[in-house]
C-alpha cells in the first residue's frame, strides 16, 4: 500500500521506492509502542487513579519510559527481522516466491506486530518491567487470553475488510461517476483512495489499541474491569 502512494509520486526511481517504503513502516513499527504505551497510561490514570487526564498524557511512553520502550522496539525489530530472513532463506519473499507463500509470510509477521504489542506497552509504562521480561509475559497473556484474543482479532478483520471492500467498489463508483461528469479521473483512485484508508486507520488504530486494555487489567491486574 505504501508502495503504490509513494510510485505515484516517483513512478521511474524504483530504488527511492523500496527505501521510502521501507523507512515509513520501520517508523510506524518503532513509534507504535510509545504510542500504545501513552494510550495505556492514560487509561490507567482515568480508571485506577481517577485523575483528569489530558491530551499530553499520550506522550507519556517518550517521558516515562524511552530506555524501556526504546529496548522493547529493538526486541520486535531482532524478532521481525529475524522472521523476514527466514522466509527469503526457504524463498517465501523475493522475486521468485509465489503469491500465497508471500501473503502467509507477510500475515505471519504482522500477526506478531500486533500481538506483541497487546500487554508489554501497558506492563512498562505502569509497572515499569523491564523490556524482555514484558515482552515474554505478553505472549503468557494472550495465550491465557486465547479465546477473546481471536474474537478481537475476528472484528480487526472485519473492519478491514469492509475498509477495502469500500475502496474496491465505492471508490471505483466515485471514479466512474467523475468520468461520466468530467470525461476524466485520472488520477483520483489511486491517491485519494490511498489517503481514504491510511486516514481510516489512522483513526481507528487507537480504538483498536485501546480495546487491549481491559485485557490487561484483567490479566496482570488485582482490580480487573
Amino acid at each position: 500500500g505504501i508502495e503504490s502512494v509513494i510510485r505515484q509520486w516517483y513512478p521511474d526511481n524504483a530504488l527511492l521506492i523500496e527505501i521510502m517504503a521501507w523507512g515509513i513502516s520501520l517508523y510506524t513499527l518503532a513509534i507504535m509502542p510509545f504510542m500504545a504505551a501513552g494510550l495505556m497510561y492514560t487509561a490507567h490514570v482515568q480508571t485506577v487513579e481517577n485523575k483528569e487526564i489530558e491530551a499530553g498524557m499520550l506522550l507519556e511512553g517518550f517521558r516515562r519510559c524511552f530506555s524501556a520502550l526504546l529496548k522493547f522496539v529493538l526486541i520486535r525489530f531482532g524478532f521481525i527481522a529475524a522472521f523476514v530472513g527466514f522466509f527469503y532463506l526457504i524463498g517465501w519473499f523475493g522475486e521468485h516466491a509465489l503469491w500465497w507463500q508471500a501473503n502467509i509470510a507477510s500475515a505471519v509477521i504482522w500477526v506478531f506486530h500486533v500481538v506483541s504489542m497487546y500487554h508489554a506497552p501497558a506492563l512498562i509504562i505502569n509497572h515499569g518491567i523491564p523490556p524482555w521480561q514484558a515482552f515474554k509475559m505478553n505472549w503468557q497473556g494472550c495465550c491465557s487470553n486465547l479465546l477473546p484474543l481471536l474474537a478481537q482479532g475476528m472484528v480487526y478483520l472485519l473492519a478491514l475488510g469492509a475498509l477495502i471492500l469500500f475502496w474496491v467498489f465505492g471508490i471505483r463508483w466515485i471514479e466512474m461517476l467523475m468520468t461520466a461528469v468530467f470525461g476524466s479521473a485520472q488520477g483520483f483512485f489511486s491517491m485519494p483512495a490511498w489517503w481514504f484508508i491510511f486516514y481510516t486507520i489512522s483513526k481507528l488504530m487507537p480504538w483498536f489499541l485501546l480495546a487491549n486494555y481491559p485485557g490487561y487489567r484483567n490479566i496482570w491486574t488485582d482490580k480487573p474491569l
